[in-house]
């Protein structure tokens, strides 16, 4: 089942209400919006064919800068960044359906994903040396897209009230003995499902190259949306720090469900309920003997999302993966267009001197020393890369400011877990006010664990953001 909003439709010009169509084997199983959706249900009705329900009958981009929203869909559909999609009869031009009727649908703020990639190295970028691989995140965004095609929902769409939960993955990108299958990411949110019944929407919980798409999987087999509200816009690595706040929320009760394995010597799952910090300790100490887990947790409203999420992070996403994508065999110009576009900082040609990496506790903790332009630089991470310094001990950045290395044979970013000694990266600096942060990012406290691992002081550098 998929489900399109057209904001404007063939007879009925300059629609005042959003029509929501519900499609299943290619055919309309519900169109929803008012009276004027009431109009078009009458009027496919009266064909007297089950074809005029036929849908998409066409799929259109619009590619005409000169072309305006007129409310006359012929020009409509013709607008630039726009898509239209059409009931009934495609016969006459080339397809096989016969109905008497065609009626074009328009969508003016589309999301059209072809294969993920986009969402995947634009997630990875602002994954900030952590989120998840590339890889496993196309894999991942090619099977979503072949159960059934993911829908990317503005959070303003779904009521107020109505539950969403994040879906994602945690643990280490180096190690564990743990398999993740794409059934171990939908039994998380079947776990969660049985204990709270329908969900209305599913977030991820940070920007990644696996972390972006991470809900989509589910999202494609259950029929739910993928809210462009993640908890984080970058990647993070505790679950504390994508947990929006909520542990700030008296009386609070977290469900954070797990899965991962998918034999019978090797499949783990279940379901932890209780206080959010004592959740989070137990998925991250599985997390230490598995490796990467698929998890589902904390169920919150969409009020509580617009109020405490990073609203409009998977969008910055897919329009990063289109500059990385674009100049991807020109990796430095890649680099430049995107600090460009987020007013940061580009470190051409950095060579990685020397590097260093301990798995512990479910994170990969590391430090690196890079020479760009004959000047060294200490590069820490935790998961993520968490500071900058010159060789005179001056902070460069500091975490949530996202650190990027892009590899300089390929515009593709490159995770903490695979910097190799004499690797050549251009490093991307961006502030973090240029950055969609959550709630979880605001909280001196979610920062003690990060602070002991790293050894170093963050807190101190970003009493900016901080807010308890």
């Amino acid at each position: 089942i998929s489900v399109f909003y057209l904001n404007n439709y063939g007879f009925l010009n300059n629609t005042k209400e959003p029509v929501v169509v519900e499609v299943e084997n290619g055919y309309a199983k519900s169109i929803k919006g008012g009276s004027e959706a009431n109009k078009l249900v009458e009027v496919l009705k009266s064909v007297g064919l089950k074809e005029a329900f036929n849908f998409p009958a066409e799929f259109g981009i619009g590619c005409n800068p000169a072309a305006k929203i007129t409310g006359i869909v012929l020009e409509d559909e013709k607008v630039y960044g726009t898509v239209h999609l059409a009931f009934g009869d495609n016969s006459t031009f080339g397809g096989k359906t016969k109905a008497g009727v065609h009626i074009d649908g328009v969508i003016l703020k589309p999301t059209v994903i072809v294969d993920g990639k986009v969402a995947v190295y634009g997630g990875a970028f602002l994954g900030g040396g952590g989120g998840g691989s590339i890889e496993e995140g196309i894999k991942l965004g090619k099977v979503a897209l072949e159960i059934g095609g993911v829908r990317i929902a503005d959070p303003k769409e779904l009521f107020g009230e109505e539950i969403v939960v994040t879906a994602s993955t945690v643990g280490s990108q180096a190690k564990g003995k743990g398999v993740l299958k794409p059934y171990n990411y939908i039994e998380a949110i079947r776990i969660v499902e049985r204990e709270l019944g329908e969900l209305s929407g599913l977030i991820s919980s940070e920007n990644g190259g696996l972390n972006t798409v991470a809900a989509w999987i589910q999202a494609a087999a259950l029929g739910l949306p993928v809210v462009d509200a993640p908890c984080d816009g970058r990647a993070h690595p505790t679950i504390l720090m994508g947990s929006m706040g909520l542990h700030k929320v008296e009386g609070y009760v977290s469900l954070q469900s797990f899965s991962v394995g998918f034999t019978e010597k090797n499949h783990v799952s279940g379901l932890i309920k209780g206080p959010l910090l004592e959740c989070s300790k137990i998925i991250r100490n599985i997390a230490s003997i598995y490796g990467a887990v698929a998890i589902a947790r904390n169920p919150v409203t969409v009020n509580y999302l617009l109020d405490n999420a990073a609203t409009g992070a998977l969008s910055l996403a897919i329009e990063l993966g289109k500059v990385l994508l674009k100049y991807l065999n020109d990796p430095a110009n890649a680099a430049y267009k995107i600090s460009e576009k987020m007013d940061g900082k580009v470190f051409e040609k950095c060579k990685v001197l020397s590097q260093e990496i301990i798995t512990k506790g479910g994170f990969d903790i590391g430090k690196a020393i890079l020479e760009c332009a004959d000047e060294k630089y200490e590069l820490t991470y935790v998961n993520e890369f968490m500071t900058l310094e010159n060789s005179k001990g001056q902070r460069l950045a500091t975490f949530p400011d996202l650190i990027t290395l892009i590899s300089s044979e390929v515009a593709k970013p490159v995770l903490s877990a695979e910097l190799r000694e004499d690797m050549e990266v251009h490093m991307v600096i961006i502030n973090r006010s240029k950055i969609p942060l959550g709630s979880g990012l605001k909280f001196k406290e979610t920062y003690t664990d990060l602070e002991k691992a790293l050894e170093k002081p963050i807190t101190a550098y970003i009493s900016d953001i901080l807010v308890g």
